[in-house]
């Protein structure tokens, strides 16, 4: 009787352990700043675009934006934009999001956004500790937002979530 109710109960935690969210990052990497593109997938992009594209013309115009904004990417700021300055192993403060828009590209769903980086930073890191967001990013994401630069980046695994760490020069 005992091995159902475990089996249960495993069964029901990787319900839980796994993202239901999905966005590749292209981080553009400045002395100062940090600019990001968020590319949302397919599902996702939809299910957003189903409430937030109110004339279903299949764009986001300024006002769509803007409650996409408020509604949506400003709760993001509750958890550091997913996006961690290190200088070694010590954890630095980023300030708020600026520059944010929306927008459609081949019906995926796009933030693009700033954030400051602090002078000491040496590295980013992205992940959501809690793995409800899977966060991808990739050589040539890197490569594709930072034209003839070259980044080290490295897949890590975090407390049981798999993010990334860039080097940062």
């Amino acid at each position: 009787a005992m091995k159902p109710i475990l089996l249960l109960f495993f069964a029901f935690l990787t319900l839980w352990a796994h993202p239901h969210v999905f966005i590749d990052v292209y981080p553009t990497v400045g002395p100062d700043r940090l600019a990001l593109r968020w590319v949302f997938d397919e599902m996702n992009s939809n299910m957003l675009l189903m409430d937030f594209d109110a004339d279903r013309d299949g764009a986001l115009s300024p006002g769509e934006s803007e409650v996409l904004r408020t509604e949506i990417f400003n709760n993001f700021a509750e958890y550091g934009y997913y996006t961690y300055f290190f200088d070694g192993m010590r954890e630095l403060k980023t300030g708020m999001a600026s520059n944010f828009s929306a927008a459609v590209e081949k019906d995926r769903l796009i933030f693009a956004f700033t954030l400051p980086r602090p002078s000491a930073a040496r590295s980013v890191r992205f992940y959501d500790p809690d793995n409800w967001t899977g966060y991808r990013v990739t050589d040539a994401f890197v490569s594709e937002a930072n034209p003839g630069k070259q980044y080290k980046l490295q897949q890590h695994e975090f407390d049981y979530v798999y993010g990334y760490i860039l080097e940062l020069p």
